[in-house]
């Protein structure tokens, strides 16, 4: 899949997008309720691509909390595709352990200090 349809195909080439997997992994500390703001997308008859709701992404993005991620998270702020209030409501919500929860704060308070 990354040959075919990923960041150096030809794919994202000719239509200026790209496509990732994401593995269960990745998603356990995304907030409850993910599934529900899933957009599916009809791709070609029999291929349906599965696209996570941007401030999904954006969570996950700030569990990892590279400084690669930091950048990308304040970016997608930026464009207003994501909110600071939606960003807090699903961490609010999200039953993580205190270490994990402690990480998440401090990617958001370094997003909120390069603002």
């Amino acid at each position: 899949m990354e040959r075919e349809l990923g960041e150096d195909s030809d794919f994202s080439s000719q239509h200026r997008f790209f496509v990732d997997y994401v593995s269960d992994s990745l998603l356990k500390w995304t907030p409850p309720g993910w599934q529900q703001r899933v957009t599916t997308l009809q791709l070609t008859d029999g291929l349906r691509g599965h696209c996570l709701d941007p401030h999904d992404v954006a969570y996950n993005k700030l569990y990892a909390g590279r400084p690669k991620d930091i950048v990308w998270v304040r970016g997608l702020l930026g464009t207003g595709i994501i909110t600071w209030a939606r960003l807090e409501e699903l961490h609010a919500n999200n039953p993580l352990a205190p270490a994990d929860r402690e990480k998440v704060e401090r990617s958001m308070a370094q997003v909120r200090a390069q603002s």
